[in-house]
Formats: C-alpha cells, structure tokens, sequence
C-alpha cells in the first residue's frame, strides 16, 4: 500500500456537516465565523453609525426580500472585514440573542455586506413564527419527497455569493447535534428558485440498519484506521434528491472514520477519514494536479475501482490561518463519469473522497 494511505496529520480543520452530505466543501464566505481575520475584528468596538449608510441599506434590501423579514433590527458592535466589507448582526421575530454582548461569530443571525453593495453571506435561524424565505414552500416539498414522515426539521438557511460551480444559493439546514431526527439539507439557487441538490440523512440503531454493508465496512475503515479490529457505532441511511432522482446510500462510522456505499450498487460512494499522526516531511505541491492525483489515485483505485489519470481537475482553498492552506478541495472530472471529490489537507493527506 502507498504510504500516503498510512499518513496521518495533526491539522484539523472543522468541515460542516453538510459538505459530508454533499460530497464537497460548500460555497463559503470570505471570512467565516472562527477565521483570524473576523477573531482580530472581534476585539474592535463600532457602532451602527460608524457603518456607511450604502452597506445599511443592501443589508435591509436583501434581508427583507431574500430572508422575508417584515422588519430589520440590527444589533450592536458592527464588524468591519478590511476596507471593503461589514459584518452585521440582526434580530428576526422570535430572537433576542442577537442584542446580547455574545461574540459575533456566535450569533445565530449575521450578513456581511460589500462596498459594492452585493451580499457575500448571510445566515439566519429560522425560529417558530419568524422570517422565511420565498423558497420555503419549495424547499419542504423537496424535502416531502426525501421524508414522507416529516421528521427533518430545518433549523438555518444560510446564503453565499457565486463561488465556483454554484450560482447565489440558499443552503436550508438542519441542527446537526440533534440525534434523534433526520438531518436535512436542501441547496436553492436564489436567482430562479430552482433546487440544486437535496439530503436527509437518518441515524439507526444498529438493529435497524442494513446489514449486508458491514463486512467490507468493518474490512475498510480497518485499513484506514491502521487497527485490527473496529466496532462500528454508527449507522446512517442518507437519501438525496439530485436531478428529479432520489438515490439512497448507507453510512458506517468508527470512531471519526465514515464510509458510505451505494444502496442501489453497492459500490462504495464516499470515504471520511480522520487523519490523526504528524509528519515531517514538507508539503507536497498540490496546486500540480499530477501530484494531487498521485496521491488520491491509491485510494481511488483500492476502494473505488476508478483510476483519476487523463481525469481534468480544478481546485479551491481553505485557509486554517493567515496565508496558511489548510484544504484543498479538489474536483476531478471527465466525460460520462461521475465527478470525483477529493478533500486534501494542506499537507498532503487525503481527508474524504466522494463521488457525485
């Protein structure tokens, strides 16, 4: 087996549950909660009034015909992100938090406004009897067809600017933490209201979960977690809506590993894996796609059958610090084959493989 299959890492870089769910890092913000440069706002004290008026308004403009709030109320101590950016919180009907002294990055409700007056993020709690978007009604139909039940209970919508191959979106999300029901996801371009992509993705107890699965998962995440024996704990069935098509997959979990097959095929579809050990060797070149290749074609090839040479390849980057990569999230893509995911850390590991 290639070392790069036995290399572990330190780095770690919190990835929301949806980029799992998706197979890829999502669209994000220039600068997301927890990132250097909004902690090094956070120290700074402004007031509303320090805000030009231009940045006020965009901000009232999108929330009340994208968010659906009647009235914008915003709260204290608005952040600057450089010269060209604010970031603001604001109150919806229902939520009080936001008039708290609680950290910025903390608050439920936040917009970060440009100077040209176009909004590069955006999030919103959707709480009982507040704000909702116009696409709402569209995005619980969407979900209907994923759980008949209506178990999957949306907690945020979160919206980010054009990035890479998604358009303005709205992403509708579940509380992750919650155990005891399904966790959704629904994706919305906010231009023409059309659905993306769509997850539920439904925790068992090991009773009730498909068995057929749990050997060669035992057998993989063995060799991903370098032990002689694992015990799976966790047991996810995940449905998704893609192109008017609902595919289902399984999900097993050890410790911080996950696998995924195929319900239909029974192929493995993703791969989750918790790089632990330090090396020293320098980081390898992954802006050079022959590299990245070099080091995701073992996995791909060992649990995937796919082999990535000829494949064309893009990537982006996710800092863990100032000027500092922490992730590349590449894309490796070629005609009438599924699009490959390959999340690497920044130096050289590969952290999740799924395929689209």
């Amino acid at each position: 087996m290639s070392k790069h299959l036995k290399k572990r890492n330190k780095l770690f870089i919190p990835v929301i549950a949806a980029s799992m769910l998706f197979g890829a890092v999502p669209a994000m913000a220039a600068e997301q909660p927890g990132s250097p440069k909004l902690a090094m706002a956070a120290g700074s004290s402004n007031t509303l009034s320090d805000v030009d008026s231009s940045y006020i308004t965009a901000a009232e403009q999108f929330l009340t015909t994208v968010f659906g709030l009647t009235e914008v109320k915003f709260g204290r101590n608005p952040i600057p992100l450089g010269d060209n950016q604010w970031m603001l919180s604001f109150q919806s009907p229902g939520d009080t938090a936001n008039d708290s002294d609680e950290l910025m990055a903390n608050r439920p409700n936040i917009i970060t406004i440009n100077k040209d007056g176009s909004i590069e993020y955006a999030t919103m709690e959707l709480v009982p009897d507040g704000a909702r978007p116009a696409s709402f009604e569209l995005v619980e139909s969407t979900l209907r067809q994923l759980d008949s039940e209506g178990k999957t209970k949306l907690k945020n919508v979160l919206f980010s600017k054009k990035q890479d191959d998604l358009d303005d979106h709205l992403q509708f999300t579940s509380d992750y933490n919650q155990k005891t029901e399904p966790f959704g996801v629904v994706a919305i371009n906010s231009s023409d209201n059309t659905v993306y992509k769509a997850q539920v993705s439904t925790r068992y107890p090991a009773a009730d979960a498909e068995q057929k699965y749990l050997p060669e998962a035992e057998r993989v995440l063995k060799e991903l977690s370098g032990k002689d024996h694992v015990e799976i704990t966790g047991f996810t069935n995940i449905k998704s809506l893609l192109k008017d098509k609902v595919k289902e997959t399984w999900g097993y979990s050890y410790e911080n590993d996950f696998i995924a097959f195929d319900a239909n095929t029974g192929k493995i579809k993703s791969l989750y894996i918790d790089l632990k050990d330090d090396s020293a060797d320098a980081a390898p070149d992954l802006e050079s796609k022959e590299r990245a290749i070099a080091i995701a074609n073992p996995y791909m090839i060992n649990y995937f059958g796919i082999d990535l040479t000829g494949y064309e390849a893009k990537y982006t980057t996710i800092l863990s610090g100032p000027g500092q990569i922490g992730l590349y999230n590449y894309t490796f893509s070629q005609e009438g084959e599924p699009d490959v995911m390959v999340l690497f850390t920044g130096q050289g590991g590969v952290k999740s493989i799924s395929l689209n």
